[in-house]
């Protein structure tokens, strides 16, 4: 009888151990995933707001654009997009691991019209997020080269390095990967800083005082 208790009691914990075990596999495989990079394989892919395509749009993401994963749910990803800070919901087969090595297609004929049509839309959802446009207007100023005009609070902000690094990136997909340089001013047309091509990855350049 006592071996017989002995018995029942060891196969409980037996299973205990191995039901935890499991569930640690579950939270380490989730960990795993999350903070895992992605890039958008193709432009004008909707962000939406839920794991829904019925569901409003943040707005559109365009191509080699760079998401954060934050969790998955069946065939969705929930992801932050670094630019904004906003997180959104987007199908996995729309993403890639890696960066796309040659743009091409329809954003590099889309050019800057591809790209003021993500800044206005981009410009927009900042609005109904923090309740101001960080930015005025964008305007091109030559093949490859375009100009963006900033309110001070973005100027101003912590983190507008990180942003202007990734409006770079999009403004390069979208101008084919070809050479590029996005400049930030003020309202006044007081520019502040550049984002140009390095030999391996962008450089802020600040202006300096004259």
């Amino acid at each position: 009888m006592v071996f017989l208790i002995q018995r029942i009691v060891t196969n409980f914990f037996s299973t205990i151990f191995y039901f935890l075990l499991f569930l640690l596999f579950l939270q380490s495989t989730v960990l795993a995933d999350e903070g895992q990079e992605h890039y958008v394989k193709e432009t004008d892919l909707p962000f939406y707001s839920e794991a829904d395509p019925a569901s409003s749009v943040i707005f559109p993401l365009v191509l080699n654009q760079k998401l954060i994963e934050k969790e998955r749910k069946d065939d969705w990803i929930r992801a932050l997009e670094p630019t904004t800070g906003l997180v959104g919901w987007v199908l996995l087969k729309s993403l890639s691991p890696q960066q796309l090595s040659d743009p091409g297609g329809e954003v590099a004929k889309g050019g800057f019209e591809v790209f003021k049509i993500y800044f206005d839309e981009l410009n927009n959802a900042l609005e109904e997020s923090i309740g101001e446009k960080p930015f005025i207007e964008i305007r091109q100023v030559k093949e490859g080269v375009a100009q963006v005009v900033a309110n001070d609070f973005w100027l101003d902000s912590r983190r507008h390095e990180n942003n202007a690094f990734s409006l770079f990136n999009t403004w390069k997909s979208a101008n084919g990967g070809g050479p590029s340089i996005l400049s930030f001013t003020d309202k006044g047309g007081d520019e502040k800083f550049i984002v140009i091509d390095g030999p391996h990855r962008p450089r802020y350049l600040k202006r300096q005082p004259n």
